[in-house]
């Protein structure tokens, strides 16, 4: 009765990742573009809670069921995520027997994402060194995925193609292996979920120590080495759950609780925030200068066309004594943001 109540939660984490993909692709890279708009205008001394409210309330959102439950994101929302189980199951399908990382190595490579996250934070948006957006990985995931042509032949041939290339097929010998070793969202997330109250029990009198749990922990966690799974690195997956041959592992509340409800509360308040900016805002500015000194653009109305994840933008200018008095979006095929 038990190992069938615990497939159903697999088929549920299953199918809100198969949603989250279809749906919110790319979530996790709004994510760490709205964490790294709002470091980049603290550190500038621009920031504004009214301009960035949608940024904060999905900032907080997510950071907070982080805290609370765990890596829930990782485990039930982030596509790149999911391309990667999906990579490594079908691996295991044409080649059951896998090499494993040594432990220590394990443990040294686990430092990699938080060097990456310090670059990002320090690098690029502190220090704002230069950097060409197609070295992005997931930046070129985003662009594979947005079914727009010519945004997808653009990202092949980037050296982000490569390293994404190679992350994929890193996938197919060890499970994960960007959430485990590059991720920058991943080392935020293991450091915010670390203290979370949502954990997974062990019952050391029940278990058997056959090692089944941590062999399919996609993140590496020691799990027979405590009582209690409270590792920053477990996604609340709950593999382990799934095969344990004696039921020694529980988690309450109920996983697939916890897992559906997160995820329909992180995706429905992502989408509200995104509605709390006032249009004007987004869409147009109004700039007054002086109109005794010229600026250095030649007057006249201009219009241009940019090309985003999922179609192009057109934006009208507007010059007046030298300066841009007006920006205003004409058209837009791409998302709100």
């Amino acid at each position: 009765m038990k190992q069938t109540r615990f497939s159903i939660i697999q088929l549920i984490r299953h199918v809100v990742q198969a949603a989250a993909f279809l749906f919110l692709p790319e979530l996790f890279i709004t994510v760490l573009r709205a964490l790294g708009q709002v470091v980049t205008d603290l550190t500038n001394g621009e920031f504004s809670i009214a301009a960035f409210s949608a940024q904060l309330i999905t900032l907080a959102v997510i950071f907070l069921f982080s805290a609370v439950w765990g890596r829930v994101f990782c485990g039930y929302l982030c596509s790149f995520g999911a391309l990667q189980e999906l990579i490594f199951w079908i691996s295991k399908k044409l080649f059951p027997k896998k090499p494993r990382i040594p432990t220590r190595l394990d443990q040294v490579l686990q430092y990699l994402k938080y060097l990456v996250l310090a670059f990002i934070v320090v690098g690029l948006w502190i220090m704002a060194l230069p950097m060409d957006a197609s070295l992005s990985p997931w930046g070129v995931f985003g662009m594979l995925i947005s079914g727009n042509r010519s945004v997808m032949a653009a990202a092949v041939g980037t050296w982000g193609f490569v390293l994404l290339l190679a992350f994929l097929i890193g996938s197919f010998f060890t499970e994960r292996l960007f959430c485990r070793y590059f991720c920058p969202l991943g080392a935020l997330f293991t450091l915010i979920s670390g203290k979370r109250g949502y954990k997974i029990q062990r019952d050391e009198s029940a278990c058997i120590h056959c090692g089944l749990c941590e062999k399919a922990c996609g993140m590496g966690v020691s799990i027979l080495k405590t009582d209690v799974v409270s590792s920053g690195r477990c996604i609340d997956c709950m593999q382990c759950l799934t095969v344990c041959p004696k039921e020694c592992l529980s988690a309450n509340p109920a996983p697939a609780v916890a897992g559906t409800a997160a995820a329909v509360a992180m995706c429905g308040l992502v989408q509200i925030g995104t509605l709390t900016v006032p249009e004007n805002t987004a869409t147009s500015g109004v700039y007054q200068f002086d109109t005794s000194e010229t600026g250095n653009y030649v007057d006249g109305v201009y219009t241009g066309v940019g090309t985003g994840f999922r179609g192009d933008t057109q934006v009208q200018v507007t010059v007046e004594h030298g300066y841009i008095t007006d920006i205003t979006i004409l058209s837009y095929e791409d998302d709100a943001e």
